[in-house]
């Protein structure tokens, strides 16, 4: 049995966008046994895995006792999100806190009790989520050569393209994240990017060739669902990047809407899994247009998705947003053409998730037209049922979780090819 050792920021969820992603991959899975290494204060909710969680906390308490760098965890149903202290949440995410976050890693993450745990698994492949935290690259490269582990690198996210106008500390730190990135990706065995714009710009700017990988999600539709008693807009995910903005205008529409037709009310529902700011719940939720849902769980947001009218996607028109969301292929896509309803993707061309879907939605590209273009929409109801039949062939064309599954396992173990 294959030993498979995940290092990641995030643990894994069934909730949670990485966390989720990173348990498509291996959820199910034969033949592997899978452990985690973590960076953060989240306690795992998800049975059937060992994991270790080193955070902002830990790091502290060691400037005192290296013991205290870390712990083994166990997955508990009742666990909370959080447990832990994190010097981003406190203090806030900047370019400064985030490189005073790197100096206090900078080899101060081994313990006894880390090595110990390494030492009992002794993993055979590595799965690395590299992000934009500088510390994470060493200790994967570390106990890759420690036990001479196949690697694989895995990137969700940019951090290292140019973006407009930033600040000498963001390009300094920019910079650097970069040079590790390209280096640990020069001694894998394996390079994954998560969309084909990024696979393209990130072959373009490294010379690395990638596969490509997105949430591998289940199925989520269900036949015989029951149709809304009323026009049932569905949002799910997180409000960040300027979402909740985008969202907050389409509430606005829906609102102008229902006061001057209240015989056909439409309504936008929006659930997240992290509680929204109190700015970005004064942008979304608009009396009579809007509603605030909270989080779901898997059979939830099943449900909920199933039941609903049209199933939003937004992405932010303003610059610096687009440059933070241009290369990611969102966990939501592959979930939503699953359902096969019919999808409302608005937001700029030339972003990941935006060029995945615009063959297969109501795609507005222009924030200009935005209210003409939903009223359109809704006023004639055309193309429901082809919009939503599209979108649940793409699903079944592209997703199939049991192939895509094998195919990723191949490349990580270097075992079990397919046929």
């Amino acid at each position: 049995m294959k030993r498979l050792l995940i290092i990641s920021n995030n643990v894994l969820s069934t909730t949670n966008n990485n966390g989720k992603t990173i348990l498509s991959f291996i959820e199910g899975a034969e033949g592997l046994e899978v452990a985690q290494l973590y960076f953060s204060g989240e306690l795992p909710r998800v049975r059937g895995y060992r994991y270790f969680q080193i955070s902002d906390k830990d790091i502290i308490r060691g400037l005192v006792s290296p013991s205290k760098r870390g712990r083994e965890k166990q997955a508990t149903a009742a666990a909370a999100d959080a447990d832990d202290f994190s010097i981003r949440g406190r203090v806030g995410r900047n370019d400064l806190t985030l490189m005073i976050r790197d100096m206090l890693w900078n080899n101060k993450w081994e313990s006894p009790v880390l090595k110990q745990w390494l030492e009992a698994f002794s993993p055979d492949a590595i799965l690395f989520v590299a992000g934009d935290a500088l510390f994470a690259y060493p200790i994967c490269n570390a106990i890759r050569d420690k036990f001479q582990a196949r690697l694989t690198v895995y990137v969700t996210d940019d951090y290292i393209m140019p973006r407009t106008g930033e600040p000498f500390l963001h390009r300094m730190r920019r910079e650097r994240i970069r040079k590790y990135l390209e280096s640990t990706v020069t001694r894998a065995d394996c390079f994954y990017t998560i969309s084909g714009l990024m696979h393209d710009e990130y072959l373009r700017e490294m010379k690395a060739e990638s596969f490509i990988a997105v949430n591998f999600p289940d199925d989520l539709f269900i036949p015989d669902r029951r149709e809304p008693e009323q026009t049932v807009l569905t949002y799910t995910g997180s409000v960040y990047y300027g979402r909740a903005k985008i969202l907050g205008e389409i509430a606005k529409i829906l609102k102008r809407r229902n006061e001057q037709d209240p015989g056909t009310r439409a309504i936008l529902r929006i659930y997240c899994n992290r509680t929204p700011d109190d700015e970005q719940m004064r942008e979304m939720i608009i009396d009579g247009g809007s509603e605030y849902g909270g989080s779901l769980h898997r059979e939830e947001l099943k449900q909920t998705l199933n039941e609903s009218t049209l199933l939003v996607f937004a992405e932010s028109f303003e610059q610096e947003q687009i440059e933070k969301t241009k290369y990611s292929l969102s966990t939501k896509v592959p979930e939503y053409l699953s359902v096969g309803r019919p999808i409302l993707a608005i937001g700029p061309e030339g972003i990941g998730s935006i060029e995945y879907l615009k063959d297969v939605s109501f795609c507005i590209n222009d924030i200009r037209e935005l209210e003409e273009r939903i009223l359109h929409v809704l006023a004639s109801g055309q193309d429901f049922e082809e919009k939503g039949k599209a979108a649940r062939e793409k699903y079944l064309k592209n997703h199939n979780k049991k192939e895509q599954q094998r195919a990723f396992l191949h490349h990580v173990t270097g075992e079990d090819e397919p046929e």
